[in-house]
């Protein structure tokens, strides 16, 4: 399983490359978390990007754009 999470204000993923070479930004589904750590600043958003256990190999390098 792959995850990656940035912040939402940060926009959209707009591609996901394997190796270099392959599209695979439809193998990640996302969603969107909000992360309030309680201390009294604003809660912030988050896109999040992941993998079902098996889509992708563990042996390959992703790039995120």
């Amino acid at each position: 399983m792959y995850v990656f999470a940035y912040p939402k204000s940060w926009g959209d993923l707009k591609a996901i490359s394997k190796d270099g070479v392959d599209a695979v930004l439809t193998a990640f589904t996302k969603t969107e978390v909000n992360h309030d750590n309680n201390s009294g600043a604003a809660a912030v958003a988050y896109n999040v990007y992941y993998t079902g256990a098996g889509a992708l190999n563990a042996n390959c390098t992703l790039k995120f754009e």
